[in-house]
């Protein structure tokens, strides 16, 4: 499979992205009720991070028409990054809500860009890859309340978000390194518009190919239904022709028939 670094470093950062959705529910609760927070602004707080991205996923596709999937990809990265930074490091409720809300954002619009950048990328071994997003987003939100709660046991309430700022900044030095190389390689000048025009202009092809080949066939089909009707009104229309003479009184096989005008019972001439 071509691009098997850059795919590999994708699953890495689905996993990573993912895990961002479930590390804090493994302490996240607990240690803002120890800070005087009810119950029901902490479901909130965790309530806000799928709505926000429910309510930014249409903008987030037209965003990244407009903008490109690898330019989204890239800045969904580096706000994540932040965001888990100032996770850590934020004290008072109002930031944990704005925090857990932009967070929720950058999440959809990856989620976007990725989808987006597959079939490009791995035109050939489309459903595989997708096959094993899928199964990277299954193992990074059951593993990732585990990992949490580790990770709160070792290091306390900062050292979560702060470990995951960094598998992500990891994350996007390898994904720019692997983008940026399939880019070049596509196409020189390193346009997003271009690479996706490239993949695009040989995906028309090859559904051109089938389409033809299917027009193809269905034209002949439609001879061979068609051709047999005609043939056999062919057939009748010479049949009457030889019939006709015989009508009409002419000679036909040394027989002399009567006219069709002949009253019945006249003599035969």
């Amino acid at each position: 499979m071509e691009n098997r670094h850059l795919l590999y470093t994708l699953l890495l950062t689905v996993f990573t992205v993912c895990t961002t959705k479930t590390i804090p529910a493994a302490f996240l609760a607990k240690y803002l009720t120890t800070k005087g927070i009810t119950n029901s602004s902490v479901g909130m707080l965790f309530a806000c991070f799928p709505f926000a991205g429910f309510v930014f996923a249409p903008i987030g596709g037209a965003i990244v028409l407009r903008v490109g999937p690898t330019v989204c990809l890239c800045v969904s990265l580096l706000v994540s990054i932040f965001c888990n930074v100032l996770m850590a490091f934020s004290g008072v409720y109002w930031q944990y809500l704005v925090v857990r809300i932009v967070m929720g954002v950058a999440t959809i619009a990856f989620t976007t860009s990725m989808y987006s950048l597959c079939p490009f990328l791995f035109p050939s071994h489309l459903t595989l890859v997708i096959g094993l997003v899928e199964t990277t987003l299954g193992v990074g939100a059951f593993t990732g309340k585990f990992v949490g709660g580790v990770l709160f046991q070792l290091g306390g309430f900062a050292l979560p978000f702060i470990m995951t700022a960094c598998v992500l900044f990891l994350c996007l030095i390898l994904c720019v390194r692997f983008l940026l190389a399939v880019r070049t390689r596509v196409n020189p000048s390193g346009s997003d518009d271009v690479l996706v025009d490239q993949r695009l202009i040989s995906l028309d092809k090859r559904e051109r190919s089938l389409s033809d080949h299917h027009h193809h066939h269905h034209h002949r089909q439609h001879f061979r239904l068609a051709s047999a009707p005609s043939s056999t009104q062919a057939t009748r229309g010479r049949t009457d022709t030889r019939q006709c003479p015989l009508r009409r009184g002419r000679p036909h096989s040394g027989w002399w028939q009567r006219r069709s005008s002949a009253p019945p019972g006249s003599p035969h001439p």
